[in-house]
């Protein structure tokens, strides 16, 4: 080497911590790193005088020489790899800290792939994602570039996984930031006790039986004594989950603190490269989309065209669902494996079963027993998710205004409410909708957005007698007292001509009374009701569900403009 190193001689030892890249060159890289990695040490360069030869350390090779060690086009490029390896692997670099919130000068997300299963199921967001940043999809920008994130320690090499994801398999190694590693697994020192096993094992497979002319019944006991030793052998030398999923965690808040990512996606299951990026993201609070593994391809490959800022305030728009229940139990099991069907892209939002005062005790039980969330992916990943269920049942019967009217009090304005009518069936692109609308649109001055189909009728008549709606805080605010105030004067008008109100059922009269809260409230011009185009998101049983939209629907569903979509404000009908 051209220069000297001074260090504990303890943090040598760290030398070995990790297998380098190669032997040929980069013993200087390699030491540094470990250093820094393992010990949290840094290293510095010395200042050199130019005018003082004494200060350039061995220049003259008085200590060691090897010519090919540090120069030459093959170490050069060698030593390069060594760079670029240590920088995929999370390495913080100068520029990076120089860097402020965006260090490579674009929006970065983190896309964990863990595996060949999950590379085919995200690479049609990855696709989006690249196509989004050249340009390519009209009516998107600011989509934020993604880095595929590789624990390498699931059975397949980078190459393999490249095509995968839509990349050539130069990808894994040149000088490119578009795929991180974690390197799981290559810092695994086998301690005294692995040793020991290995050495017992590996003598006892080299041994040979003393008989002379072993007997066939010999041969398979020994063959069976090899396996199970082996067995035994490579069940001790695993690493435990909970030491990958430490390294995992170690190798992404070192890439996430060196390329601040606006938001982290990855497939939530029981692996340690997820949970490790639960907890990251836990710590960090880092924006980020949790997918089901069970969630379709469409789905996921939506968010591909999300921009960094709608990423980004992915957890901060939340949706409440309030389904009303039918008249039967059977009528109610089919709302729950309708409902059970949608994609809710790993997320949990809280459910609110209403129910009449006169439910039958098979109603209210098919309601108590529906499991929320769903669990495609397993009891697993359903223990994960807080339950966050409510079975509604009023002891007084009351009508159906202020039933629906109590179902919901919001807790700030960047919270939303979906509501499901009696019997309704919904599309699968239901909640994808309801994400995307809250991402993408201007929500202060909405009453509601009807799920039916468009232009069946008015307004406010699509939005009380139609099969669902989304609606909004401030308008919710407002409308609920508006219907608190009329449930208060029906009261009092049915206690002075001492005649008895139809209570909780779904009769014309009382979807007329919340037909009329909301025209009133729209007529007076504070608030509006969007009006979509496409097909309808959500069914009566029985009444046209052939019509639902469908994945193929997507784009026509997402499309929100003054084109596609207007804003409704309409007088109130004499």
């Amino acid at each position: 080497l051209c220069s000297m190193w001074f260090a504990e001689t303890a943090w040598i030892a760290l030398l070995f911590r990790e297998p380098p890249q190669t032997f040929t060159t980069g013993e200087d890289f390699h030491l540094s790193r470990m250093v820094r990695k393992y010990a949290g040490l840094p290293s510095y360069v010395l200042p050199v005088q130019y005018d003082d030869a004494r200060t350039w350390g061995d220049t003259d090779h008085a200590l060691a020489y090897a010519r090919y060690s540090t120069g030459g086009k093959f170490t050069i490029r060698t030593r390069d790899a060594i760079w670029w390896a240590a920088v995929q692997a999370g390495e913080r670099l100068h520029w990076s800290a120089r860097g402020g919130s965006r260090p490579l000068g674009a929006p970065v997300v983190f896309v964990l792939v863990d595996g060949a299963a999950q590379a085919r199921a995200l690479h049609p967001m990855l696709r989006l994602m690249r196509a989004c940043n050249a340009g390519a999809l009209e009516g998107h920008a600011g989509c934020a570039v993604p880095l595929v994130v590789l624990p390498t320690d699931n059975g397949a090499a980078c190459e393999a996984l490249a095509p995968l994801l839509g990349l050539e398999r130069r990808a894994c190694t040149e000088p490119r930031l578009q795929m991180l590693t974690l390197r799981l697994n290559e810092a695994q020192p086998p301690d005294a006790a692995h040793l020991l096993l290995k050495t017992s094992h590996s003598s006892s497979l080299l041994s040979t039986p003393s008989s002379a002319a072993p007997t066939a019944r010999a041969d398979a006991a020994d063959g069976e004594a090899r396996a199970t030793a082996a067995n035994k052998r490579d069940e001790a030398l695993r690493p435990r989950e909970s030491r990958l999923e430490a390294q995992a965690m170690r190798a992404l808040q070192a890439q996430a603190g060196a390329l601040k990512p606006e938001a982290i996606l990855f497939i939530d299951d029981d692996s340690p490269p997820a949970r490790a990026m639960r907890q990251l993201v836990r710590l960090r609070k880092l924006p980020h989309v949790a997918l089901d593994r069970a969630a379709p391809a469409w789905a996921s490959a939506w968010v591909g065209t999300l921009s960094a800022e709608q990423l980004r305030a992915w957890r901060t728009r939340s949706v409440s669902l309030a389904v009303v229940a039918p008249q039967t139990a059977a009528q109610m099991e089919a709302v729950r494996a309708s409902l059970d069907a949608v994609p809710l892209l790993g997320e949990t939002p809280p459910l609110q079963i209403l129910l009449p005062s006169t439910a039958p005790t098979a109603l209210v039980r098919s309601a108590r027993d529906w499991t929320w969330p769903p669990q495609p992916d397993g009891r697993a990943a359903h223990a994960r998710r807080r339950s966050t269920k409510w079975v509604h049942l009023r002891a007084a019967p009351v009508s159906h205004l202020t039933r629906v009217a109590e179902s919901w009090y919001p807790l700030d304005e960047s919270e939303a409410f979906l509501l499901l009518a009696a019997g309704a069936v919904p599309s699968s692109l239901l909640y994808v909708f309801v994400k995307h609308f809250l991402l993408t649109m201007q929500t202060d001055s909405l009453l509601a957005v009807s799920l039916d189909a468009a232009g069946a009728s008015g307004a406010a008549a699509s939005i009380a007698n139609g099969c669902g709606a989304l609606f909004f805080p401030r308008a919710w605010s407002e409308l609920r007292e508006r219907a608190a105030a009329r449930a208060q004067r029906s009261t009092e008008a049915a206690h002075r001509s001492q005649a008895s109100e139809t209570l909780d059922t779904h009769a014309p009269a009382e979807t007329a009374e919340w037909e009329q809260v909301i025209g009133e409230l729209v007529h007076e011009g504070e608030f509006r009701i969007y009006e979509r185009k496409g097909p309808p998101l959500c069914a009566f049983a029985g009444d046209g569900l052939s019509r639902l939209a469908q994945p193929p629907d997507l784009p026509e569903t997402l499309r929100f403009s003054g084109k596609s979509a207007r804003l409704i404000s309409e007088p109130i009908e004499a």
